[in-house]
């Protein structure tokens, strides 16, 4: 007669753990290195992104001097210690020397443009490199003050105030022939009421934007972009649609340039540059505090 011993469930489950441990282990560590990873990462990244965009804005704004022949080595030496600014950085510099028609500065910067044009191909405006249109730009024989056209469109008047009752009224002039998109959503935005009370978040150094949302606006327009027309001080331009990609433009959204901002330059669109630029200088002695669209209108 056989006897069958027939082994208790527990015993089993305990032999398969025992055989399978090494596996289980690492499998354990695998998901769980998977999901700090996940969790930290991103976050470790999104900082890093914006500590350099951080010391961006702080080498911009250490004053003009840093930008002239004398002192802009070392402020480019500053500058590559960080890569992932450092091309937007150079394209300041740029802006600065031809703003000032510093032929030294210039000298400087032509080899470091030279490389950026090699190093960066896919930074394009229109088609062609940005390094390369600036060094073409600022070539010896042609050095000249670079600043964007006057406006032949039509006039806006934007006014703002601040949260101590003081009013600023901005009026700009409307490039409509060169971003016909974008200055035509602005129209359609202001004959709509849509931007009356927004108040304005900052993004950025001295830059402001203005978010609206009414029934039958895109959520997208093209991006419009020419050499020649720059994010400086007083320009409003559109706000990149990143939910999207490709280069499209916010269409609920616009911002408000108060200081020059050339790192944005062929990412969003320049469609208005502000007739009456003096009043940025009371913009940047106004009291701290908020500033909202008070009214808006086309002249």
């Amino acid at each position: 007669m056989n006897t069958h011993t027939t082994e208790a469930p527990g015993s089993l489950l305990t032999d398969w753990f025992q055989k399978n441990r090494m596996t289980l282990v690492v499998f354990a560590a695998v998901i769980l290195g998977l999901g700090l990873y996940n969790r930290f990462v991103p976050q470790m990244q999104r900082d890093a992104r914006m500590a350099s965009w951080e010391a961006l804005m702080e080498l911009r704004t250490s004053g003009a001097e840093a930008f002239e022949a004398a002192q802009l080595p070392e402020t480019l030496s500053r500058a590559k210690l960080d890569a992932t600014t450092y091309p937007w950085f150079a394209a300041m510099a740029a802006h600065a020397s031809l703003q000032g028609q510093d032929s030294e500065a210039y000298a400087i910067l032509k080899p470091e443009l030279t490389a950026l044009s090699q190093s960066h191909p896919g930074i394009k405006v229109n088609g062609e490199n940005l390094f390369g249109l600036l060094a073409s730009r600022m070539s010896s024989s042609n050095l000249s003050a670079t600043s964007n056209p006057e406006p032949s469109g039509q006039k806006v008047t934007l006014t703002l105030t601040a949260s101590d009752g003081a009013s600023y009224a901005l009026s700009y002039g409307l490039y409509a022939s060169v971003a016909p998109a974008a200055s035509a959503q602005l129209l359609s935005m202001i004959e709509a009421g849509s931007l009356i009370d927004v108040e304005l978040a900052p993004a950025g150094a001295a830059t402001f934007k203005a978010s609206s949302a009414i029934e039958g606006e895109p959520t997208s327009i093209p991006l419009e972009r020419q050499f020649g027309w720059f994010h400086e001080a007083g320009s409003l331009s559109t706000s990149p649609d990143f939910t999207v990609g490709g280069g499209a433009q916010s269409g609920t959204e616009l911002l408000l340039l108060f200081e020059d901002a050339f790192h944005q330059d062929g990412r969003s669109t320049v469609f208005a540059k502000l007739l009456n630029s003096e009043i940025l200088d009371d913009l940047a002695n106004r009291a701290e505090g908020a500033l909202t669209i008070t009214d808006a209108s086309i002249q």
